[in-house]
């Protein structure tokens, strides 16, 4: 069956609203996605329209991460330095007598 068939000229050729072999009309597509990783919402744009609680917990260990590294970086430093400045005394207090000390062994006063 033709679906204008009931078109006339001044109906410019539009479909038979009568007809029930068209398919609906598909539902409308959400505004926003939800993304099942991390809880963000994003336009069908692209941008992020709110993040995630998940996301925003991984931003935090991020931060921790990067902090404890800095931390670490300048506790070697710090440990680099106190090993240097051990080396110096001992090399000092090692010129600057002429005995030598075993540890464990009697001191002689």
């Amino acid at each position: 069956m033709n679906p204008f068939w009931r078109n006339t000229r001044t109906e410019k050729h539009r479909p038979d609203p009568l007809d029930t072999t068209v398919p609906p009309p598909p539902p409308p597509q959400p505004r926003e996605i939800v993304c099942s990783a991390c809880g963000c919402k994003i336009a069908r744009s692209g941008e992020v329209l709110s993040t995630g609680d998940t996301y925003k917990n991984f931003l935090k260990h991020e931060q921790t991460i990067e902090g404890k590294d800095r931390e670490i970086t300048r506790l070697t430093a710090e440990l680099a330095e106190e090993k240097r400045k051990v080396s110096e005394l001992s090399a000092q207090l090692g010129s600057g007598r002429g005995t030598s000390h075993r540890p464990g062994s009697r001191v002689a006063s």
